[in-house]
C-alpha cells in the first residue's frame, strides 16, 4: 500500500490493527436490525473498500449471519474489546465494510446512501440529503 491517503484506526484496546488506502466505493448509514444489535446504536456508517485497499493485523472473532439477501455476512470484532472493525459479505466479494468508528480520523468521511430506512428508531435520524433505500439497495 502506498502512504497515500492512508488512515488508520483499530480497537479500543489496541490489539487490533486497521489500516485503509484511498478513498472508500462508497459510505453507507445502516439502520439494519443487525447494526443496531451489534453496535447499542441507531445506526452504523460503513465505509465500503476494496478488499486490496485494507490491511488488517491481530487476532479478531466472528460473527456469521444469513442477510436479508439470503448471503452469508460476516462480522469481525476484537475478541478482548468487543470493537467491531468489519464486515463482509457473499454479496459483495472482494470488499470489505469498515466501520467507520474504528479508524482515528473520519473527517472527510460523509454518508452516501442510507440502507435500512424502514427501521430507523424514533430517537434515531435519517441523515438530512442523503439518499435513504427501505431496505439494502442494489450494490455492485
Amino acid at each position: 500500500m502506498s502512504e497515500e491517503r492512508k488512515r488508520r484506526g483499530g480497537c479500543q484496546c489496541g490489539q487490533a490493527r486497521v489500516t485503509v488506502t484511498g478513498d472508500p466505493m462508497v459510505g453507507v448509514n445502516c439502520h439494519c436490525l443487525v447494526c443496531q444489535g451489534l453496535s447499542g446504536a441507531g445506526h452504523v456508517f460503513v465505509l465500503v473498500y476494496p478488499a486490496q485497499s485494507v490491511e488488517i493485523e491481530g487476532k479478531l472473532s466472528q460473527f456469521k449471519y444469513k442477510a436479508d439477501s439470503g448471503k452469508i455476512a460476516t462480522r469481525y470484532f476484537c475478541p478482548t474489546c468487543g470493537s467491531q472493525l468489519y464486515g463482509t459479505s457473499e454479496q459483495m466479494p472482494g470488499t470489505y465494510g469498515i466501520n467507520a468508528t474504528c479508524l482515528e480520523d473520519t473527517s472527510a468521511y460523509r454518508p452516501k446512501i442510507t440502507a435500512y430506512a424502514k427501521r430507523v428508531q424514533a430517537w434515531d435520524h435519517l441523515a438530512e440529503g442523503v439518499p435513504s433505500f427501505p431496505a439494502m439497495p442494489p450494490m455492485q
